[in-house]
Order: structure tokens, then C-alpha cells, then sequence
């Protein structure tokens, strides 16, 4: 496992590849690039939750067990920079970031067909729906994830289907 700070991760853009014009072996190895991007992100956000955690002596299993109060856990000022970080405009989990890696993974899944695509919407809003069932409201950075992966599915879509295109869906 590749360890970094959080605060040194910033998102760089990628353009999406011609998922269509791909083999479905290519397709495949893409796919399973994104979810090890996606795995090596989540995991460093677990390590930034752990760090924390530990600082107080606690541990993920003690929030599973509900043993901690979170009316008195504290979050300390390198552990809330970094987050803030990790949420920013460049950051790994801001909005911008996380809405690229969420349609490249659709896109990808659908083989570049936009007919799939009211499957895959649907696949992304039951996930952010059960995620507000789990913890309510959603944070703005939530928000506006969920916002511009719609925008850029419309806009991939209209592409697709050889639409009018106003804007940058990267």
C-alpha cells in the first residue's frame, strides 16, 4: 500500500478514453484501473478517519460498536486541514475529482452505449440515496458531486447522440 498524505494528493484530469473504439478487454483493464484509483482514494481517506481515531484512542471498530460520543470527539487542526484539502476544488474528493471518476466508471460500464445510461443513473442515485438514508443531509461537497455527475452525464450523452454540446464534460 502506497502511503501519502492527504494533503499532498491533488486531482489532475484525465481525458475520458473512447470507451466505444475499445475491446472489451481494454475495457476491462480500464475498468479495473478505476476501481484501484478508487481503492487506493478510499484507503487513504480510512487512513486519515484511523489517524484521528487513534489520537483520541479509539478505533474503527468502536464506531461499528457505537462507543463513541460524537458530542465530545474532537477533530484537531491537522486532521481538519487535511480533510478541508481533500474536499478542495484539487483535492482527491472534491466535487470535481469525485464526478469524473464517478461517470469515467459509467461510461466505462456502459461501453460508451447512452442507452445504459438510465441504468447507470439509477445505479448512481440509489448509492447517494442510501448514503442519505445512512447520514442524512449530504455535506455541499456531496451535493454538488451529485449535481455535476448529472451535468456531465446530460453532456456525455448529447455528445453520444450527436447533440448540440454547450461546455466541458471533463
Amino acid at each position: 500500500m502506497i502511503k501519502q498524505k492527504q494533503s499532498s494528493e491533488v486531482y489532475t484530469p484525465s481525458e475520458r478514453p473512447p470507451v466505444k473504439e475499445m475491446t472489451e478487454e481494454e475495457r476491462n483493464e480500464y475498468i479495473d484501473e478505476l476501481r484501484q484509483k478508487s481503492e487506493y482514494h478510499f484507503e487513504s481517506l480510512k487512513n486519515l478517519v484511523r489517524k484521528m481515531l487513534e489520537k483520541q484512542g479509539n478505533t474503527f471498530q468502536d464506531i461499528h460498536d457505537g462507543k463513541i460520543d460524537w458530542e465530545t470527539f474532537e477533530v484537531d487542526d491537522e486532521t481538519r486541514a487535511e480533510a478541508a484539502a481533500a474536499i478542495a476544488d484539487n483535492g482527491p474528493y472534491g466535487a470535481e475529482a469525485t464526478s469524473n471518476r464517478i461517470v469515467n466508471f459509467a461510461v466505462a460500464l456502459s461501453g460508451g452505449n447512452p442507452d445504459k445510461l438510465a441504468i447507470l443513473r439509477d445505479a448512481i442515485n440509489d448509492g447517494f440515496s442510501a448514503v442519505k438514508d445512512i447520514f442524512g443531509d449530504l455535506p455541499e461537497v456531496s451535493e454538488r458531486t451529485y449535481t455535476l455527475v448529472h451535468d456531465k452525464l446530460d453532456a456525455w450523452e448529447k455528445e453520444q447522440r450527436g447533440e448540440f454540446l454547450e461546455g466541458n464534460i471533463s
